[in-house]
């Protein structure tokens, strides 16, 4: 096998491995999305549930149990938020080691073509230039979907902190009812 020919296969491994890459972020965004949807879910019903609740008034027993499950809800809420909030970070560090990458890509892209024009051989000389493409262009592909990624991640937040506002304004009006009784 020629070096030329060799050159060609180590950029034709990088391609499939760039594509695996793009399918697991894929499967990534499809996760968050449905995570978010779940949230997103989850907060109208309470929100329906707190309307219900506030709506009928009760005993100071039925305060309690209620309040008990508001404080769970908190608790619950809080924790998720943190689950979060926790991955935001690595996330951003992924799409800020992507970008490097791109960048490296471009610049590799650049060398492929140069060294490409010199093979003897003109269809290893295209194959290794459509691989350079393709290589930097997943790496592209893999940045937006990193970028979408960290959106939904965001909107996760501000789901749960949305809850979480709600059962706090919802635990004071209860505290407050509790009092009227």
């Amino acid at each position: 096998t020629s070096p030329e020919k060799k050159r060609v296969l180590e950029l034709e491994a990088e391609v499939h491995k760039q594509v695996g890459l793009i399918a697991k972020r894929k499967d990534e965004l499809i996760t968050e999305g449905s995570q978010r949807y779940k949230d997103f879910t989850e907060y109208k019903k309470l929100e329906a549930d707190i309307g219900l609740l506030l709506s009928r008034g009760g005993t100071t027993r039925e305060i309690d149990t209620s309040l008990k499950k508001i404080e769970a809800d908190i608790k619950r809420f809080s924790e998720s938020m943190v689950a979060v909030e926790s991955l935001i970070p690595s996330v951003n560090e992924e799409k800020k080691l992507l970008s490097e990458n791109l960048a490296t890509s471009k610049e590799e892209t650049a060398k492929v073509q140069k060294e490409a024009a010199s093979f003897t051989d003109r269809e290893l000389e295209r194959q290794a230039k459509g691989y350079a493409n393709q290589i930097m262009n997943a790496i592209e592909e893999q940045t937006g979907l990193i970028a979408t990624r960290l959106d939904r991640l965001q909107e996760r937040w501000e789901i749960k902190k949305n809850a979480l506002t709600l059962l706090e304004k919802t635990r004071e009006k209860l505290i407050t009812m509790k009092a009227a009784n």
